[in-house]
């Protein structure tokens, strides 16, 4: 009996913050490829519009507000504060430094980029700075890693990476 209650209760934690997104499931947007590179369930970050899609059998589930990296996008070595373009895997979600509360690893550069002689690392998908935690989608200030606006959002990432055993990341 004590272990239905703990899963009852653990799926409540896991389940009420996704199905508890107000008026934002299955937006639509104008941009026809959100959602149809993959036939699998993944991130879709366009740069064009600032947003964060989370992609689930090619329907946008959920969108939040990020930004990128300061210099713009096309990363091609460490340090050059860009965003890198393509398709990547991530890792699982885990807590960050206090600035950033969590951090969702993306693999860049992926083994073809490295053979091109592509250099860099700690590129991710992460929460706003804890110091400045408002506005950041507003402003282009990362060193090369895609912040979403507020906590809430990258709780909900967090959420949805996890339920849906999302293992990649398409930036454009």
């Amino acid at each position: 009996m004590k272990k239905f209650i703990k899963n009852i209760i653990l799926a409540s934690l896991i389940l009420i913050p996704i199905a508890s997104v107000s008026g934002k499931t299955m937006t639509k947007t104008s941009n026809s490829n959100v959602c149809k590179v993959r036939s699998s369930n993944y991130i879709h970050y366009q740069s064009s519009s600032k947003s964060v899609y989370i992609c689930h059998e090619n329907k946008i589930l959920d969108t939040f507000k990020a930004s990128y990296g300061s210099n713009g996008l096309g990363k091609t070595k460490k340090g050059d504060r860009k965003t890198p373009t393509g398709l990547y895997t991530i890792q699982p979600p885990r807590s960050s430094s206090s600035i950033w509360r969590t951090f969702i690893h993306i693999d860049y550069p992926t083994k073809s980029q490295k053979e091109k002689g592509y250099t860099g690392g700690s590129v991710g998908l992460h929460g706003p700075s804890q110091y400045f935690p408002f506005g950041n989608d507003l402003i282009n200030y990362g060193a090369g890693c895609i912040v979403v606006a507020d906590n809430k959002s990258i709780d909900l990432i967090v959420n949805y990476v996890v339920n849906f055993d999302i293992k990649y990341i398409y930036i454009v």
